[in-house]
């Protein structure tokens, strides 16, 4: 056997396969008999008629409990997903505005009389940050208020009203520019650096303004109103200015800049002749006719509820003539 298979020859072998006719394997399907026998066996029979009356008490007394028991029997299994609502996610708030750092330069004066009342304004930092420029009727005594102490707030955010953070001396006056310079301390541990302001170097009729401070009206938090100078205005040998910009009250003291962050003046208010409280208007025309524009002439208004500015220049000598210069 083993010589005549190795006397094929290769290609011999492969002729020879070829010639083999293939298996085909038939699959027969099988009959049922075994589940038929299973079906008709009483014992299975029996156990599966048990096995389905016991699957539908079961379903008939879930649903006997009542919606909330269902709910509660399905949540028992299920373990619960703890859920935290996000932290609210706040709006940025600039506090940059007009080249002014509002939180770091503005402040609000706050003067307590002896009878228990107050009276407020706003003032800036001003030449270091150790003082702070109002305005003089701001911080001085009058008939309804005798002053006893001064305070300065300070605020850590746009939307927040200010809190008190320092105590407060008159350093100098100008009462005829109603103006005032007082030096701050701490009342505490003090962690901001204050800034002081810069002064405006030029402006004219037209340019374009903002005044910052605590109007003292529609809540305690800073504002911001926007106008331009619209004129001046010759008094009592100072040239004040006329703006546009309406502020309340509260704004007295205050900065008033242009769009590069410089101080061009103070808001101010003076009292006229005949008139006991402060009034939203000065003379600034010869209306008796007596060639001189003094509190003789007929009150006029400048601008806003605040009449007008006292021009930065006169803060400017009014702290060098007390010997308060800005570092070199």
């Amino acid at each position: 056997m083993g010589d005549n298979y190795s006397s094929i020859e290769p290609d011999q072998s492969i002729r020879a396969s070829s010639r083999v006719k293939p298996i085909v394997v038939t699959k027969r399907k099988r009959k049922g008999v075994i589940g038929i026998k299973f079906w008709k066996d009483p014992i299975t029979q029996a156990i599966s008629v048990v096995g389905l009356l016991v699957a539908i008490g079961v379903l008939v007394s879930a649903y006997g409990k009542g919606d909330g028991d269902i709910e509660e029997a399905v949540t028992s299994t299920v373990s619960p997903v703890s859920y935290e609502s996000p932290a609210p996610v706040e709006t940025p708030v600039k506090s940059v505005v007009g080249g002014v750092d509002i939180l770091a330069s503005i402040v609000r004066v706050v003067a307590e009389c002896k009878n228990g009342d107050s009276k407020s304004g706003t003032g800036t930092i001003f030449i270091d940050e150790f003082h702070v420029l109002t305005s003089n009727h701001v911080v001085s005594s009058i008939d309804d208020c005798i002053v006893r102490e001064l305070f300065v707030e300070t605020i850590d955010r746009i939307d927040s009203a200010p809190i008190r953070t320092h105590s407060a001396q008159i350093f100098a006056t100008d009462d005829e520019a109603d103006l005032a310079i007082l030096k701050i301390a701490p009342l505490g541990r003090f962690d901001k650096v204050l800034t002081a302001v810069k002064v405006s170097v030029t402006n004219g009729i037209g340019d374009p303004i903002i005044a910052v401070g605590f109007p003292g009206i529609g809540g305690d938090s800073v504002t911001v109103t926007r106008g331009e100078i619209s004129g001046y205005a010759k008094y009592q040998g100072i040239q004040w200015i006329k703006s546009s910009v309406a502020i309340s009250g509260g704004n007295s003291g205050g900065g008033v800049f242009d769009l590069v962050g410089g101080l061009v003046g103070v808001p101010t208010m003076l009292g006229t002749v005949g008139v006991e409280a402060i009034t939203d208007c000065r003379p600034d025309r010869d209306t008796n006719g007596d060639g001189e524009i003094d509190a003789d002439d007929q009150c006029v208004s400048v601008g806003g509820f605040i009449n007008s500015l006292s021009p930065v220049g006169r803060a400017v000598e009014l702290a060098e003539a007390s010997g308060l210069k800005e570092a070199p």
